[in-house]
């Protein structure tokens, strides 16, 4: 078993603390089976707004904090549901479709399942930004096997933006 793998445990408890109200879907590399000794731990956890992490309420997007425990590096994402709720009603929701990949590791009120579902919807009915997702997913795999291929790591946040962007018509 992977380092990664070892201390997921952990990081749910520490994550999840006493808020049952938050759900957990682990990501990248770990989701996969495909990490190596190197490899972070990407989460994204969905939370009710307001919710204090470290010192910060969460009320905003995507908020990430990255941490290291026991020599893992954690890539921590939050979304209140009060985002993903406005995301899907302004018909905004893109920049959600990693909550629709990966495995839902902690979830014990549903509220991942909830709006794993949801956002799931949304993308069911917009095919051509899923499409566009996979194609830069696909690209984002290709560059980790092949450093050289593309001159700067994809970065997915301005990839999500630039797409609402376009979406709206607003370039």
């Amino acid at each position: 078993m992977s380092k990664q793998k070892e201390i997921l445990p952990k990081v749910i408890e520490l994550i999840s603390g006493s808020d049952y109200h938050c759900g957990i879907i682990l990501g990248g590399s770990v989701s996969n089976d495909r990490e190596h000794q190197d490899s972070d731990i990407d989460l994204q956890i969905i939370v009710q707004t307001g919710t204090r992490i470290d010192d910060y309420v969460c009320i905003k997007d995507g908020y990430i904090i990255q941490k290291e425990l026991d020599g893992v590096l954690l890539d921590l994402c939050y979304w209140p549901v009060s985002v993903l709720e406005e995301g899907i009603e302004s018909s905004n929701a893109c920049k959600f479709y990693l909550l629709t990949q990966g495995k839902i590791i902690y979830d014990p009120k549903g509220i991942a399942a909830h709006w794993r579902a949801r956002i799931s919807d949304y993308f069911d009915k917009h095919q051509e930004i899923k499409a566009s997702w996979e194609r830069k997913a696909t690209e984002y795999l290709d560059y980790k096997k092949d450093p050289n291929g593309i001159p700067e790591p994809l970065k997915w946040n301005f990839f999500a933006n630039e797409l609402a962007r376009k979406i709206r018509g607003t370039q």
